[in-house]
This record gives C-alpha cells, structure tokens and sequence, in this order.
C-alpha cells in the first residue's frame, strides 16, 4: 500500500460508499446463488461499471436458454450482444467462452456445483487454475458464490486506488489484492465488496460542493439550520 498512512486513507474512501450487500441480478427466481450466473455477471463486472454490467447481464440471460446455451455461443455473437461500446467486449467474451469450456472439459457439464462442494478456498482455488479466467472474476465468483475470503480487484479497482492514495504508482493488480485481503478481514470483504462496487461507479473526485453565498451564509450566522 501506500506510505501515506493507506489503512487511514481506505477507510475515508470505503466512508464515502454506501454500506449495501453485494447486489446480484443473477440470483434465481427463489433467490439462491447460482455459481454459473456469478461467473458470467463476474465477467461482465470486470473491467466496467456495475450499472452496465447489469444491463449486459440481463441481455446475456434473454439470449441465452441455459448455461450450455452460453457456452456454445461464439463469441463474436456474445461480443454483438454487449454493444460495440461495452469495454474490452470481445476479449471479455472470448475469456468467458473459454472459461466455461474448461469447466465442461472436467465436470461434463456447465456446473460449478463439484467447486462449490470443495470448501471456500478450495473453491477459489479451483477457478483460479482455468487459464483464461483473470484473477477479478476468480474472486468475485468464489466471494459471491463460494463465501471465500476475496477482494475482488481488477485494473480499473486499482487505478481509481492509486488516484484516491491508497496504494503507489506502479502497484500491481496481484499486490493490490494480497494487500486488500489481508487488510479485511474474511467477515467483511462481502461489505467491502458491495461499498467498493458502489464507489467505483461514482465519478472520481466525488460530488463537487455548491459554493455558499454571503447571503447564505448570514443567515446560517443569525442561526440558520444546518443541512
């Protein structure tokens, strides 16, 4: 992290964010996780704001019947679905296509189910050994899914970091989350989550403040109320 007193410097950023839990618009109808979903809202998520990657979710779900669907589906098509604007859209889906194939390579099926039943770091571990997956989504998924100990960070998390002075020019994207991981702790990296997502998708800087007029400010002298 940073030399300029960076836990200090994190929890004003993280006072900032709103306190919610990791919205998902890919639970079932009854409201469970399903692992496959995260994965691909992860995908989504990674390298771009919240609000499109859950309008990019919902078209993705309308295209596609099931999970195998998905993962038949080229990635140009993909690719078409998400808008020639979406960033680094074909390059995102070509990962994702992939990614879904090597889990059908070793469960015989577009399920997470076999990395779920293994435990929280075993999990984890499980999508970080598929060679397309970036290490965001691996830790996105296993911290939604799984409930593992997971600060999900990927290039554009760490630049908006380096801006607010939480880590130094030239920190990676792997220190900046072994440094995040083992700054918070496993019971609140799902908050931490949920307040860096909601951060991440105001402009930086913040809001800027309206300048007082002298007018005002006599009044709020002679007692005015405090807003």
């Amino acid at each position: 992290m940073s030399k300029k007193d960076p836990a200090q410097t994190l929890a004003s950023v993280m006072k900032r964010a709103k306190a919610k839990p990791v919205e998902s618009p890919a639970l079932t109808e009854e409201g469970l996780v399903d692992p496959i979903a995260e994965l691909t809202l992860s995908f989504l998520l990674w390298e771009a704001p919240f609000t499109r990657a859950r309008t990019a979710y919902k078209r993705v779900a309308d295209h596609a019947i099931d999970h195998n669907d998905l993962r038949v589906t080229r990635p140009e098509d993909l690719a078409a679905i998400l808008g020639k604007t979406y960033p680094l859209a074909l390059e995102r889906c070509e990962r994702l296509h992939l990614s879904l194939e090597a889990v059908y390579a070793r469960e015989y099926a577009v399920s997470l189910d076999n990395a779920q039943s293994l435990g929280k770091r075993e999990g984890r571990k499980y999508l970080e050994s598929i060679d397309d997956m970036p290490a965001y989504v691996a830790a996105r998924t296993s911290l939604v899914a799984f409930g593992s100990h997971a600060v999900p960070v990927d290039e554009r998390t760490l630049a908006r970091l380096i801006d607010a002075g939480v880590f130094d020019e030239g920190t990676t994207v792997a220190e900046a989350q072994g440094s995040l991981e083992r700054a918070v702790k496993a019971a609140d990296a799902a908050d931490f989550h949920g307040r860096m997502t909601d951060w991440l998708d105001k402009p930086a800087g913040g809001a800027t403040r309206k300048k007082t007029s002298k007018k005002t400010t006599k009044k709020k002298a002679a007692g005015g109320r405090k807003k």
